[in-house]
């Protein structure tokens, strides 16, 4: 079995049309159709190019997980959605990418590897067994599949995809 990753219509849709208190991700988060985030601009003029990442990038979908990994993304997700309510941005990303059970997209998969990492560190105690099992069943999946999860594979996987990029640099297995 292999990862393929592929852009969804149907997730492109959802992301385009699910409400969150009157908003949707692509209403609120993207400008002119590329992510929009504070200092993107200033970030753009320094770096000398233009941030690439659009709408269609967050609707690419991962085929190829194991029910049991794509189960163990679910579990890790519903973790995490409880440590970022302070954050508006991410609680719009998860709560949209919560709602569609048709796949696993990049956003879920790099939002279950941040909380494998904060489960494998010093905040451990925040978790529970299930949380623990899933990290394992996850971890042990990509290394089957030939995706062991450090920054090189997960990013041919994503390819290069400058916020997948910068949300696997928050991981380190």
């Amino acid at each position: 079995m292999s990862l393929t990753v592929r852009h969804s219509k149907e997730l492109h849709e959802h992301l385009s049309t699910f409400e969150v208190d009157g908003g949707t991700v692509a209403s609120l988060l993207f400008d002119g159709g590329r992510l929009n985030y504070p200092g993107r601009k200033a970030l753009e003029h320094e770096l000398g190019y233009i941030e690439p990442y659009t709408l269609e990038h967050e609707s690419r979908i991962i085929e190829g997980f194991t029910p049991k990994m794509t189960a163990a993304v679910r579990i890790l997700c519903r973790e995490a959605k409880g440590l970022t309510l302070n954050d508006p941005t991410l609680e719009l990303l998860w709560r949209a990418h919560a709602a569609w059970n048709e796949g696993t997209s990049i956003d879920r998969l790099v939002c279950a590897l941040v909380i494998v990492e904060m489960a494998m560190d010093d905040r451990a105690c925040l978790f529970n067994r299930e949380v623990e099992f899933a990290a394992e069943v996850l971890i042990a999946g990509l290394h089957s599949l030939g995706f062991p999860p450090n920054e090189r594979s997960l990013e041919e996987l994503f390819d290069g995809a400058p916020p997948a990029a910068v949300g696997l640099g928050l991981v380190e297995l």
